[in-house]
């Protein structure tokens, strides 16, 4: 007699697993952890072979995954992690932090909104520091002599268009004066990028209002530099906004290292800041050609 329990566990059986919604899965390190992660995920039929991407140390080990599993498999951790929604690290403890550095999130394109005085220091230092290519920086001015000039002095794209300018962009630096940026954020938000960094330069600017602006959690950076910074010798305190990260405030001192020292403060404390650092608010204003 067939009873409900053994039709339920025969439908149990039968169930297919849904699949993964993981267009790319790469598996950095395949040892006897990664290789038993590898068959299970596989056999359980919860994502095919061919969204599974491998890296080892040496290619014949790779060989033999391929062989074995029907994956890719080879030794380029950036190939590997390039495009991939998820990232299953099956290193050793010490191999961790290398790996990790190796491939850290690259930007693919820098929106530079406004570019005066402070926009183009940082514009030079940046690209004097060797921290992006040219080729990944648009910049964003209000006139076209303007943008024509630093095309031709920096090798970038710059033009007047705000839309185009932040379309696609990983990072936006916003260079503008404090009127401004409430105008130039309800222009873009459609066009803005819900994971994009805003890092703000504008005086007095609160990352709670550009949040607010924007309508979602923007993770928001907010920088105050000073006027020695425009010769490469300046202090830069820098805040974050309730949605940024550690990697995201890691970035801003990047960015701002080629212009001087940089130091993290609650955002409370900005406004006292502005009155121990001389000339905090470097002006906006676009200088003629």
């Amino acid at each position: 007699m067939k009873t409900s329990t053994d039709t339920m566990s025969k439908s149990a059986r039968a169930a297919k697993p849904p699949d993964l919604d993981v267009k790319k899965l790469a598996l950095i390190g395949a040892g006897k952890l990664g290789e038993g992660l590898l068959s299970g995920l596989l056999s359980s039929q919860l994502l095919p072979a061919s969204r599974v991407v491998s890296t080892v140390a040496h290619q014949p080990r790779a060989d033999y995954l391929t062989e074995k599993y029907g994956i890719k498999a080879h030794t380029d951790n950036h190939q590997a992690v390039a495009g991939a929604d998820l990232v299953l690290i099956c290193l050793k403890p010490q191999q961790v932090k290398g790996f990790l550095h190796e491939v850290k999130k690259e930007l693919r394109k820098l929106a530079l909104i406004g570019a005066g005085k402070l926009g183009e220091g940082l514009l030079s230092g940046l690209l004097s520091s060797q921290l992006l290519p040219a080729s990944r920086v648009v910049s964003t001015v209000a006139h076209q002599p303007r943008a024509d000039y630093l095309t031709e002095k920096y090798g970038i794209k710059a033009h007047t268009d705000n839309h185009q300018a932040v379309a696609g962009a990983d990072l936006v630096l916003i260079c503008l004066k404090p009127q401004q940026v409430k105008g130039f954020l309800h222009e873009v938000k459609k066009e803005l990028r819900k994971d994009a960094l805003i890092i703000s330069a504008a005086a007095s600017v609160t990352t709670a209002l550009i949040e607010r602006e924007l309508g979602h959690p923007a993770r928001v950076v907010r920088a105050m530099p000073n006027t020695p910074c425009l010769i490469r010798h300046g202090m830069i305190a820098l805040a974050r906004g309730k949605h940024a990260t550690d990697e995201d405030i890691s970035l801003a001192k990047e960015i701002f290292a080629s212009m001087g020292r940089t130091v993290v403060v609650d955002e409370k404390h900005m406004d006292a800041i502005t009155g121990l650092l001389p000339w905090c608010c470097i002006p906006a204003s676009t200088p003629p050609n």
